[in-house]
């Protein structure tokens, strides 16, 4: 792949959410040249059905494939915080939010998943080939950055870059076997259940202990300030931990806020299913 079919242009794009003085809450969306996009578009094509004939992606994984919708992961979503409510149990969500996820994809760690997926030495050649040189410069209005290379990360914006973020995040379902989990791209859903309180804490401890793993092993960093924490349940006289009692114990990590209701994929989500706040 020649050096000046993979520079891109990048266009900043506000997420909606938050501070718009905060280069946090932006996208960084690249745009490339079109002969780029049409090897890109081959590419693409070709990985996934090596992926889809070898049933390499985890069922959890709903975004950026064809056949498959966020609103089937919302209903099993709420059909679990349902059966819990209705079995009077305890659940608990956590909406895990990792930062700048696709711009630290560390394209070494992903050619060693690729080979361990069975990808041929042919088509690991050219991966590394299609990460090797590449090159980008923000533009905003008329003004311009200077051309830099481009070290982590793998192009939002494009055909091949969110398919190949997938990849790279596909085996975090493995390390959370244990609970279940629903993957949104970057955003995870991971919700836990049990008969009380101390069994359900028990089980978020653990959850979070090997997430914490899988980062640390794979250099994924989590929004802790946009990471939050849910109860649901039918149980009368429990109280839950509240934004103040509720702290993560393990790589000091600090405290994540315990909300009420929280909006995914442009629905917000009420611990009680009342639906009450329909502003999405």
């Amino acid at each position: 792949m020649q050096n000046d079919c993979k520079s891109a242009v990048v266009t900043p794009l506000y997420k909606n959410k938050g501070d718009t003085d905060n280069l946090n809450n932006y996208s960084g969306i690249s745009v490339l040249p079109q002969i780029a996009k049409l090897f890109e578009k081959i590419m693409a094509k070709q990985i996934t059905c090596f992926l889809n004939a070898n049933n390499l992606l985890s069922t959890s994984q709903n975004v950026f494939r064809s056949a498959h919708n966020c609103e089937s992961s919302l209903h099993e979503i709420l059909t679990e915080i349902n059966q819990v409510r209705s079995k009077r149990l305890i659940g608990l969500l956590i909406f895990i939010d990792f930062r700048k996820a696709f711009d630290v994809v560390d394209s070494k760690l992903l050619l060693i998943k690729l080979s361990k997926y069975g990808f041929d030495a042919l088509s690991i050649r050219l991966l590394r080939n299609y990460f090797s040189n590449r090159m980008q410069f923000v533009k905003i209005d008329e003004f311009q950055s200077s051309l830099l290379q481009i070290i982590l990360g793998v192009p939002l914006g494009s055909f091949l870059g969110p398919l190949l973020f997938l990849i790279f995040i596909n085996d975090i379902v493995i390390y959370l076997n244990e609970f279940i989990s629903k993957l949104f791209a970057d955003d995870t859903t991971i919700f836990i259940k049990g008969d009380n309180l101390v069994e359900v804490m028990e089980k978020f401890q653990q959850s979070i202990t090997k997430l914490l793993n899988w980062c640390s092993l794979y250099r994924i960093y989590i929004n802790w300030e946009k990471t939050k924490v849910m109860f649901t349940s039918n149980k009368r006289i429990i109280a839950f931990p509240t934004k103040e009692a509720l702290q993560v114990t393990v790589d000091k990590v600090g405290r994540i806020e315990v909300v009420q209701e929280f909006k995914l994929l442009g629905l917000t989500i009420d611990k009680g299913l009342k639906f009450t706040n329909l502003n999405t």
